[in-house]
């Protein structure tokens, strides 16, 4: 439902049009690429993700770029920031920012979660350690690089003002877009719409298909997979309609639920880890 809105929301903020025919027309987009099974889903998303982050990326490069004048005093502001005594406190004792820190982050790179375990599972390699190496990679390069980059033009545009900015997701999309507009113009929020849309309809295909993956192991059995769909599909459409505010604390809500057996489990698996991990680095003639 999550990923339904973010489209409705760039879509809206840019062009203009009818929710419901937008969450529509992603539920028809998706059902046509879900039944074709993980196979299309990796082929289509191989497609979209490289695309989003050469779009995303090179052109926050080129802002960056632009205005590599005021990078030291945003990277100042940041660290300055971070560290007085009132962000401390605000950590610690505000709900609020941490609530929405941690549900921001967990969306940001499902670190905990287990989700991104069910993909990395169908990957074709013969050494678990490697593939959690890329899962490793995976959350470095959302978080300290997609992130680190989007705050940086942020802070270099000049038009932050933490009093209307706020956690709301749809103002920080908008913030986002504004802060690329104000070097590359109109094009520059294009570019930022476009990439969440890419974002979340890729985003729309990986959790149905973990979605998919569990019901089956819990039924034993892909009799569900229709049934499923249908849901799935119908959430799509919901998510389009529904208020934003109420999808995000059904996001919060259950990336919790999810996180919490997933990290007890991880807990449960430590010694299994650090035995596949040396099993890897052994054959790179590396030690853990």
């Amino acid at each position: 439902m999550v990923q339904t809105n973010a489209i409705v929301q760039s879509l809206d903020s840019a062009v203009g049009t009818n929710r419901l025919w937008v969450g529509v027309m992603v539920a028809v987009l998706a059902g046509a690429i879900l039944i074709g099974g993980i196979e299309r889903i990796a082929r289509v998303s191989q497609v979209l993700m490289p695309a989003m982050a050469l779009l995303f990326l090179g052109s926050a490069g080129v802002v960056l770029w632009l205005c590599r004048a005021r990078l030291p005093d945003a990277l100042a502001l940041i660290v300055k920031s971070a560290l007085t005594p009132s962000a401390g406190l605000g950590g610690v004792g505000g709900w609020t920012a941490m609530r929405y820190g941690f549900a921001r982050g967990v969306f940001t790179n499902e670190a905990g979660m287990g989700s991104t375990a069910i993909a990395h599972a169908n990957a074709d390699t013969e050494q678990p350690g490697e593939q959690g190496m890329w899962g490793i990679f995976e959350v470095f390069f959302a978080t300290l690089v997609v992130c680190t980059a989007t705050a940086l033009v942020i802070l270099c545009a000049g038009i932050y003002d933490p009093a209307t900015a706020g956690v709301d997701t749809d103002v920080g999309v908008k913030l986002a877009a504004t802060s690329f507009g104000h070097y590359l113009g109109p094009a520059g929020e294009w570019i930022v719409e476009v990439s969440v849309v890419l974002f979340a309809f890729s985003s729309v295909l990986g959790w149905s298909y973990y979605g998919q993956t569990a019901l089956e192991w819990l039924c034993e059995g892909r009799m569900i997979r229709p049934i499923w769909l249908c849901l799935f599909l119908s959430a799509c459409v919901m998510g389009s309609v529904v208020p934003a505010e109420l999808v995000w604390q059904l996001v919060d809500l259950c990336s919790g639920l999810m996180a919490l057996p997933n990290l007890a489990a991880l807990l449960f698996l430590s010694p299994q880890v650090l035995k596949s991990m040396r099993e890897y680095l052994s054959l790179r003639g590396e030690r853990l």
